[in-house]
């Protein structure tokens, strides 16, 4: 399988685009490492969308890359109108704002 693989520059945010080219059997994929922006035409895997923050930390770690902060992500993802990504979940902000049930009728 021939492969060849180089970055360019990503056309909605102007990021770091990975750009994926096989020739057996021929498709083309890209993906974002500063919006999350992907796309591909490989057969059985077609299709495009935006890819959430760990998997975009994932793909920049593989290449060395620090990670992307939320409100990074938040700001790009603004400026290109793209979909905003909610903020981290925090498992244990319930429990910290509860306050104690109140006994009197």
């Amino acid at each position: 399988m021939a492969t060849h693989s180089y970055v360019d520059e990503c056309e909605l945010c102007s990021g770091h685009l990975e750009i994926i080219e096989n020739t057996r059997p021929p498709h083309t994929s890209e993906e974002c490492y500063d919006c999350g922006w992907w796309e591909t035409n490989e057969e059985g895997y077609e299709g495009s969308g935006f890819r959430d923050l760990n998997e975009i930390n994932d793909l920049r770690m593989m290449d060395g890359m620090d990670e992307l902060s939320h409100e990074d992500l938040v700001a790009t993802r603004i400026r290109i109108n793209g979909p905003v990504p909610l903020p981290p979940y925090d498992e244990y902000a319930c429990v910290i704002n509860r306050r104690p049930a109140s006994r009197d009728p």
